[in-house]
């Protein structure tokens, strides 16, 4: 199963802080009491500042394919211990 982000948008004055993260965890929680083993995230801003997405994204475990970024959640309890707590 595959959940999908179709846009992820964080307000400009919330980038840099830890609203972005801690959406993102709520996301694949969501995803993994959904069942899911994938999850799929596509930016709102249709690549622009890609670099400073990437980073974002890949530093939580995401692979980049274009401007989507993947992970593989692999169950609920693994991906527990497999991430970092945002606080």
């Amino acid at each position: 199963l595959l959940t999908a982000n179709a846009f992820f948008y964080v307000l400009p004055e919330r980038r840099g802080t830890l609203v972005p993260a801690r959406l993102l965890k709520a996301f694949e929680d969501w995803s993994i009491r959904n069942n899911a083993v994938f999850i799929e995230m596509h930016t709102a801003n249709g690549g622009y500042n890609l670099g400073r997405n990437a980073r974002f994204f890949t530093g939580l475990g995401y692979t980049i394919s274009g401007n989507v970024f993947f992970k593989r959640l692999i169950d609920g309890s693994q991906q527990a211990k497999d991430s970092t707590a945002v606080a």
